[in-house]
């Protein structure tokens, strides 16, 4: 039986958390809790680029970045081996797009 891949979805058959869908900044995890982060699906909306930053704390290092294309039909799915990218201080996302982006963290904490 293959799996059907949806990130949206990915909770049923993962152990990772999820953010949940993200079109915003804010925290991944709780302020002042490390965690690790495993991957992440970023979708530009199809009309604008998107950059996603990963800072570790709202103010941060930048620990991950990605820009994503403006293109509706190339989501980009970022995975890192085990134990992931470490963040000492929290998880923060930073999203920079014009409108239409969405983004899932996937992590531990």
């Amino acid at each position: 039986m293959a799996i059907n891949f949806n990130p949206k979805n990915h909770q049923m058959w993962t152990p990772y958390k999820s953010s949940g869908i993200k079109t915003a900044d804010g925290q991944i995890t709780v302020a002042g809790q490390p965690g690790a982060v495993v991957g992440f699906y970023a979708y530009s909306g199809g009309t604008n680029a998107l950059t996603v930053e990963l800072k570790n704390g709202s103010g941060g290092t930048t620990l991950i970045k990605e820009t994503v294309p403006a293109s509706a039909a190339n989501p980009v799915f970022r995975s890192f081996p085990f134990p992931g990218v470490m963040f000492s201080v929290d998880v923060y996302l930073d999203i920079t797009s014009a409108g239409g982006a969405e983004v899932i963290v996937f992590y531990y904490d």
